[in-house]
């Protein structure tokens, strides 16, 4: 039985190949097509010139993080749905302090917030438009503007949401997905739950002898830990 049409957001979208070929796999394998892709960083261009992108609408993060709203497909001119601030009023507290301020007096409170309404607008024009079944973030949505677009995904819309956790395991390029920003554990609770309760858990050669190499004397600090000190000793 074929799989049906999936409309795939693709958040954090930094590697144009990461993303291309990702995107290509689970087009192949499951139907999902990027209806929308949210660029960290990057020329829209580059990403719309490649074919499997062709019609995906491109939103470009730097220009939403210095205050450009405008698009295609709303205005300054359109309100804010009333259910959405309502919903929003438990959760703007903890998005506006993810706001950056260089010297705590060049971001006001009042622009903060305005700042934020302007990102929820946004977000709710853009997926009431496109419609997207899913989200798929290539990293955290730990940006200022794609945290706020998770959460309406994930609280208001009810969009399923799954992002990588860009920490690598077992000193190998292996990756956890997680579901839940406020729970990154969930993505292993029930491996543990079940561990505790004394059942049997699957492992392999690989998890065994890597927490066999981190229990012994000759322990080592992993790869990728290396590489974010050597990276600031660089910066020096």
């Amino acid at each position: 039985m074929e799989n049906s049409i999936l409309k795939v957001f693709y958040g954090a979208a930094k590697n144009k190949k990461m993303l291309i070929e990702l995107s290509a796999l689970l087009k192949n394998k499951y139907n999902w097509l990027p209806e929308i892709v949210s660029l960290n960083y990057g020329e829209e261009k580059q990403f719309k010139d490649h074919p499997l992108l062709t019609n995906s609408y491109i939103v470009n993060e730097d220009t939403l993080r210095s205050g450009n709203f405008l698009n295609g497909f709303e205005n300054k001119n359109n309100f804010l749905d009333f259910e959405i601030l309502n919903f929003f009023k438990k959760y703007e507290t903890n998005a506006m302090s993810w706001f950056q301020d260089t010297d705590s007096f060049n971001f006001s409170f009042q622009q903060r917030h305005q700042y934020l309404y302007d990102l929820i607008k946004y977000w709710s024009k853009l997926l009431e438009k496109k419609k997207p079944d899913l989200y798929v973030s290539l990293t955290w949505p730990h940006m200022p503007s794609d945290y706020v677009l998770y959460l309406l995904l994930k609280k208001y819309y009810k969009i399923p949401v799954l992002f990588l956790d860009p920490v690598p395991h077992f000193n190998l390029p292996r990756f956890s997905i997680g579901t839940d920003m406020h729970d990154l554990s969930s993505t292993y609770r029930e491996t543990y739950l079940n561990f505790i309760k004394g059942k049997s858990i699957e492992s392999n050669n690989i998890v065994e002898n890597y927490l066999n190499k981190m229990r012994s004397k000759n322990a080592s600090m992993p790869e990728h830990a290396k590489n974010y000190y050597i990276f600031f000793k660089k910066k020096k």
